[in-house]
């Protein structure tokens, strides 16, 4: 179980790194542009042209989380866990839904108070609130208030697609070619994340994989230097410097090349920290427990008050620069803390014993039920 444990910490940082990117989106976009001119715009440039920028990259993360998700919902059922499949599929959407919700009533108030201050509202209704946090998307309005949730969709039907692919061919001698056809017939969507990491938990359980170091090392920053390949941006250069090669072997759309990247660099990541003795032991440390146990709290929460701080910022008149962009990107994450604790607590972990429960309760009853219609009648 060490391994999983390391893994809640990988979805601490990477949670956390998401957040400084849409820090960097709010309240200093700048800081990507690399055509900025003196010595600041020399040290963006480098920044933002070097794997420095893997700091506000959320987009990687993301990819991992995806891996990360497809590896522990198959986790169980990988090491003789039948029941897992029933109660997975019944309680999947209730366990995302339910704090979910309750985010989008916090920032349905925030929001209000915040353009009470300001006389600057959002525009975000009680009954939109609620429909964006059912439908977990737009669902056809002009903007998705809490923007986040644009990767709960691909949870939900990447959670139903590793329970699917469990469910048909999880006991059969050939799953792991057939899960191989899988991902790559997905690999031109964010679901070939999910096989990828189903087919690592079902390696992982067959046996001890032991992988040499130094290839673990190469993996890792091949992997690095793959995935800090910058996104197409407005003020963003691409396919030069370190990453010409990029351009020069994959072609010039720069937005494809970044998702090819992306698909080679996060698995190289999360296998080499995965396998890593020592990168276990890093991410098992009490700080990145502690981020990835408040990580989904957290991600629910922190665009709400982003935005919100935002608002109240420009109401003030405070100036766009570096500094006020580290203090308020500073009070925004802390504040993103300090309510994630409680929410944690009193949302998300009685949340997830509901629904523990309720699906215990019908995956049992679904068992016995099978059980007597397999029992000869006398």
């Amino acid at each position: 179980m060490n391994k999983i444990i390391s893994l809640e910490g990988i979805r601490g940082l990477c949670c956390f790194i998401v957040i400084i990117d849409h820090c960097v989106n709010i309240f200093m976009p700048s800081l990507r542009f690399t055509g900025t001119e003196g010595v600041k715009g020399e040290i963006l440039r480098v920044i933002a042209l070097s794997p420095l920028n893997i700091v506000y990259s959320g987009l990687p993360s993301v990819y991992i989380f995806f891996i990360l998700s497809g590896f522990v919902l198959s986790f169980k059922y990988n090491n003789n866990d039948d029941k897992i499949l029933i109660s997975g599929v019944i309680k999947r959407y209730f366990r995302l839904a339910i704090p979910i919700l309750v985010s989008m009533m916090f920032i349905f108030m925030i929001y209000k108070v915040s353009g009470h201050i300001t006389g600057k509202g959002f525009g975000l209704s009680l009954v939109t609130a609620i429909k964006q946090a059912i439908f977990m998307s737009s669902d056809g309005d002009r903007v998705l208030y809490n923007y986040p949730l644009w990767t709960i969709p691909y949870e939900i039907y990447g959670s139903f697609l590793v329970f699917s692919l469990l469910a048909i061919f999880g006991r059969s001698n050939i799953r792991l070619p057939i899960y191989l056809i899988c991902l790559l017939l997905s690999v031109n969507t964010f679901y070939s994340m999910f096989i990828f990491g189903l087919i690592i938990s079902d390696l992982s359980s067959r046996k001890n994989i032991n992988i040499n170091r130094i290839f673990l090392s190469i993996m890792f920053f091949l992997g690095i230097l793959f995935i800090s390949t910058p996104l197409p941006r407005d003020g963003v250069e691409t396919g030069i410097g370190i990453y010409s090669y990029v351009q020069f072997i994959l072609g010039d759309n720069a937005s494809k090349n970044y998702d090819i990247m992306q698909k080679i660099g996060c698995p190289l990541i999360f296998v080499s920290l995965f396998y890593s003795i020592k990168a276990r032991s890093f991410f098992e440390s009490s700080l990145f427990q502690f981020l990835g146990k408040i990580s989904f709290s957290a991600y629910i929460l922190h665009a709400g008050i982003l935005s919100a701080i935002k608002n109240l910022a420009d109401w003030h008149g405070i100036s766009n620069n570096f500094i006020s962009f580290l203090i308020l990107s500073a009070l925004s994450i802390s504040i993103t803390i300090l309510i994630s604790v409680p929410f944690e607590r009193f949302i998300d972990i009685p949340t997830i014993r509901y629904t523990n429960k309720i699906s215990k309760h019908l995956t049992n009853m679904s068992f016995n039920k099978k059980i007597e219609k397999q029992q000869p009648t006398t």
